[in-house]
C-alpha cells in the first residue's frame, strides 16, 4: 500500500519498519502525517528528512551522555532492528519534540520521473549520524570520525520494551565485532 506525499510522490512502508514502529509504540498517525508533509528528493538520492508536525509527538530517543573514548567501558543494548549493539543510557528522558524523521530509498532508478520511495526508517526526533559499526555508511575516514565523535557524546535512551538487556563493552570492541575497516 502506498501513501501520497506533499509533492504528489508515493511512499511505501516496509514490513520491517511497520514491525519496528509497532515494537516502539510509535503511532501510525504521526507517520502518515509526516508522509503527507514530505517532499521527496528530485535526484532519487537516499531520503533523510526531518518533518516538523507542529505539535509535540513524543521525546527524543537520543540524548547527550557522558563523553567516552574508544576504550571506555559503557552501557550497550541491541535495538530491535540492529545486528550490532547501540550505546544506551538509563535514567534520562529526551527533550519533547515535534519532529518525525524519515529515511528511505528510491524504488526505481530507471525512470527519472518516478517519485516513489520505500521507507526503511522512521522515528520520533531528529536525525543522528549512522552508528559507528555500520561501516558501509562511511565511505571516508572523516565521515566515520564525525560519527564516532557524535556517538562518544550521545546515546540512545534505554527502553527495555524494544531493546535487549543492557551489557557493558567498549566502542573498540563493537567495531571489532562488526569487522569495521575503521577498528
Amino acid at each position: 500500500m502506498s501513501y501520497r506525499t506533499a509533492c504528489d510522490g508515493e511512499v511505501y512502508i516496509s514490513r520491517t519498519l511497520r514491525e519496528t514502529l509497532e515494537a516502539r509504540n510509535i503511532g501510525t498517525q504521526e507517520l502518515y502525517d509526516a508522509i503527507e508533509l514530505l517532499t521527496l528528493p528530485t535526484d532519487q538520492s537516499f531520503l533523510k528528512a526531518e518533518i516538523d508536525l507542529g505539535r509535540i509527538i513524543g521525546t527524543e530517543g537520543v540524548v547527550q551522555a557522558p563523553i567516552i573514548s574508544l576504550n571506555d567501558a559503557t552501557s550497550y543494548a541491541y535495538r530491535a532492528e540492529t545486528r550490532h549493539p547501540s550505546r544506551v543510557v538509563t535514567g534520562m528522558i529526551g527533550a519533547e519534540t515535534s519532529i518525525f524523521s524519515l529515511m528511505g530509498f528510491c524504488r526505481s532508478n530507471k525512470d527519472p520521473d518516478m517519485r516513489s520511495y520505500m521507507l526503511i526508517g522512521a522515528h520520533i526526533g531528529t536525525l543522528s549520524p549512522p552508528e559507528i559499526w555500520d561501516s558501509k555508511k562511511f565511505p571516508t575516514k572523516s565521515e566515520f570520525d564525525n560519527a564516532l565523535a557524535y556517538w562518544q557524546k550521545n546515546a540512545f535512551v534505554y527502553d527495555g520494551g524494544w531493546m535487549s538487556d543492557i551489557f557493558t563493552t567498549t566502542q573498540r570492541h563493537v567495531l571489532e565485532d562488526a569487522e569495521s575497516p575503521w577498528a
